[in-house]
């Protein structure tokens, strides 16, 4: 799903190939402007999850719910958007565990029929091989959870996905006491990972309010990783720290510059920051 969007009114033009996006400045003498169309949209599909993390951000529970009419509200939102107005990539979990939907592979069929890839995030536990088929045929990448208490469920998922050569990432949350060490640890002795993702804990959720940049610093005072990637909200953190960005060649974005926010519950139409920030987007 090869694709090029440029807005010159933003001085900016990104190259799609599929998996990853190329950003360029039209003219680079001057500043990137304000993007109003999302180049990757955070779909959630229900509020339903199992696993009872405590440190959830959105604190799903087992008692949620499964959104309906997703598909319809797919083709209904997408389907009107000119092609060239619609996201690159999708990345479906950010409400609760969206492979307990029962409609979730029409979904990701849905997506893929509009030319949108389905990227999904997941706990694992509820992987099928109808899901991970539909996964491979359609060119989906994946990002597994990779909470302490559900140790042997992400790892057993990582592997059923490497099964399949499905293209797997993996998010592990800093800032908890061991976080740091836990990521460096998952690094060293889980290989061909796409991308290792921190993600900073927040006290949005579930979470509580704790002291995290102690844990921070520790993360980044190991040797970079080549393939490591940052939550959006580390921004301010990278900001007081230039020699991180500089040493472990992270992109600096103001958070949420090229992603919205997307409940397909009867809120559908409307974009939202993001899934730590659900207010509208401007």
């Amino acid at each position: 799903m090869f694709r090029i969007r440029t807005v010159p009114e933003s001085n900016y033009r990104a190259i799609f190939n599929g998996k990853d996006t190329i950003r360029l400045l039209l003219n680079p003498r001057e500043k990137m402007g304000a993007l109003k169309l999302p180049e990757i949209t955070d779909i959630g599909l229900n509020s339903k999850c199992f696993a009872n993390c405590p440190q959830c951000y959105v604190a799903a529970l087992n008692t949620g719910v499964n959104f309906d009419r997703i598909v319809e509200k797919i083709y209904d939102y997408y389907g009107n958007l000119p092609e060239e107005h619609r996201p690159f990539q999708v990345a479906i979990g950010g409400s609760g565990e969206p492979t307990l939907h029962p409609d979730f592979v029409a979904a990701l069929e849905a997506f893929h029929s509009l030319g949108i890839v389905p990227n999904y995030t997941t706990n694992g536990m509820h992987l099928t091989p109808t899901i991970l088929e539909a996964t491979k045929r359609l060119g989906c990448s994946v990002a597994v959870s990779c909470h302490p208490h559900l140790d042997k469920v992400w790892r057993a998922a990582i592997s059923r996905f490497k099964e399949y050569d499905i293209p797997t990432c993996v998010h592990i949350i800093v800032g908890e006491p061991g976080s740091a060490a836990r990521f460096h640890e998952i690094v060293e002795t889980v290989p061909d990972i796409l991308y290792y993702v921190a993600l900073p804990y927040r006290a949005v959720g579930r979470a509580k309010d704790i002291p995290v940049e102690q844990e921070w610093d520790k993360l980044f005072d190991h040797e970079p990783v080549p393939n490591a990637a940052f939550g959006a909200y580390f921004y301010d953190y990278f900001l007081t720290h230039p020699e991180v960005v500089e040493r472990w060649g992270a992109d600096l974005y103001e958070p949420e510059i090229f992603s919205a926010y997307q409940l397909l519950d009867d809120s559908y139409r409307v974009l939202r920051v993001s899934s730590f920030d659900p207010t509208p987007k401007e």
